[in-house]
């Protein structure tokens, strides 16, 4: 659907968007000159402040899924989707509560650990390099899939907007998204992570109350009108069972295993900062997401009369419904900030952990940081070029794809750093188990039908192993 009929239209739209992209860019030179070593690309030498690395936080975990998922989820499901957002905030909470001190402190007493499977291999004593190479391996094929649903999102954005053919907006979308993290690393990211961040909550609470105000309708209203058309949207437990309540609460569980989130604990400079960082990040989730479902419960009535035939695009079909082209670009620019944060702090993750795990240790042990970091460089474009392929079915669906990718990284790293910070009796064999069978789980339980959402018996099977073979494993760490 072409949403714009004339030229004048889209240079409205394009402006505030070339602006946005110039400071990306600007950002991205500024990370450059200050990215000195391997470690500065990867985690930024741990200088995050807690404004900062919150919002890193926040704005890394939410990606496409804030702005087109879960707007798109509320759309078809109404308020039966709830717990998915309870349980997003809890496990949240937990992760930054349970792990994200623990985790600052112990990797850098573990060899100044600056990825998750180096300290792994570190914490465990792990000198033959198998449990890293492993957690690699999993980083890697989940973040992959990730990855290309950000490059889904952002396609499906371009190609709804310009009325280009998807395979050219997702080649436009996949340039843009990786060059500022190509060129300014972690740094970068993270600079840019703070003003989107704060971007896209601005959006999700302006856009619901700017669409009411528009449309002359209260948020009472809106309800009315929801209860009218199908009261079931408005429940909460409408065709949920038990388990498939606590499958989509289960979400929560991911937190504690998703590298591009937790390594960020790894980045926050003083661990003393970390409460005040923790109490900003769920603050700012909690109104995100509140925002996002809003706009999907409206919208279910916005387009009562016509059904949008691509349920995740409802909060920019809304938007360019009822904004001027100049807040239209603002509002784009929002959903790409969601796009490209996750994305690009995914995307820093694999190639460190190719440069670390791979370039390092069967190729050139003595590699000095330059060429580490020309490497990891180097791989940014290899891992976009193969999601980009990945995204090249303009059918997917962005939340099963963030779905898969989220329960196999929570079920194969989530038990084994629980572990690892809190049951000493935990070997490296018990490790290696645990993050096999998590990820094997996942997509083993992923095909079968009794379960609504596979990360919860797969957390619960690594989290089994990994102490049943610590208990019987007589070498121990």
């Amino acid at each position: 659907m072409h949403l714009f009929e004339n030229s004048a239209q889209n240079l409205a739209i394009l402006v505030p968007l070339l602006i946005y992209f110039s400071f990306l860019m600007y950002l991205g030179f500024v990370g450059f000159r200050k990215t000195k070593n391997f470690s500065d690309y990867v985690l930024g030498s741990r200088k995050l402040g807690a404004v900062v690395g919150a919002l890193n936080v926040g704005a890394s975990d939410m990606s496409s899924w804030l702005l087109m998922g879960l707007p798109g989820a509320f759309y078809v499901s109404g308020m039966n989707q709830i717990w998915m957002i309870l349980g997003l905030i809890l496990g949240s909470y937990l992760s930054w509560k349970i792990i994200a001190v623990r985790l600052r402190k112990y990797s850098e007493k573990d060899g100044n650990s600056i990825t998750l499977p180096q300290f792994l291999q570190n914490h465990f004593n792990d000198k033959t390099g198998a449990l890293s190479v492993i957690t690699s391996l999993i980083i890697i094929f989940f973040f992959t899939i990730y990855i290309a649903s950000g490059f889904v999102g952002s396609a499906k954005l371009f190609a709804e907007v310009f009325a280009i053919s998807y395979d050219a907006a997702l080649f436009i979308s996949c340039v843009l998204i990786v060059s500022y993290a190509l060129i300014g690393g972690f740094l970068a990211v993270s600079w840019a992570d703070l003003f989107q961040g704060l971007l896209m909550l601005a959006v999700l609470i302006v856009t619901p109350f700017y669409a009411c105000e528009i449309s002359q309708f209260s948020f009472s209203d809106v309800l009315a009108k929801i209860n009218e058309i199908s009261p079931s949207h408005l429940d909460p437990f409408y065709q949920l069972k038990l388990m498939e309540t606590i499958g989509v609460f289960a979400w929560g569980l991911g937190y504690f295993g998703q590298p591009h989130i937790i390594s960020k604990y790894m980045a926050i400079k003083d661990e003393k900062e970390i409460p005040l960082a923790r109490r900003i990040c769920i603050s700012w989730m909690s109104l995100s997401m509140i925002g996002a479902a809003i706009v999907g419960l409206f919208g279910f009535v916005y387009f009562e009369q016509s059904p949008l035939k691509e349920p995740e695009t409802v909060f920019i079909t809304m938007t360019v419904k009822l904004f001027h082209p100049v807040m239209i670009g603002v509002l784009i620019a929002a959903i790409l900030s969601a796009i490209m944060s996750t994305l690009n702090s995914q995307i820093i993750i694999c190639c460190s952990s190719l440069a670390q795990d791979f370039y390092q240790r069967f190729y050139n042990k003595k590699a000095t940081d330059r060429e580490m970091l020309r490497f990891s460089r180097l791989s940014v474009v290899v891992v976009a070029v193969v999601s980009c392929l990945m995204a090249m079915n303009e059918n997917s669906s962005v939340l099963q794809l963030v779905a898969r990718a989220w329960a196999g990284l929570g079920a194969s790293i989530g038990p084994v750093i629980l572990f690892a910070l809190f049951y000493p009796k935990t070997t490296k064999k018990a490790a290696i188990v645990g993050i096999i069978s998590g990820a094997v789980g996942a997509i083993i339980f992923s095909k079968l039908p009794f379960f609504a959402y596979e990360i919860l018996p797969a957390f619960a099977l690594s989290s089994l192993l990994i102490f049943v073979v610590s208990a019987m494993d007589t070498k121990k760490s």
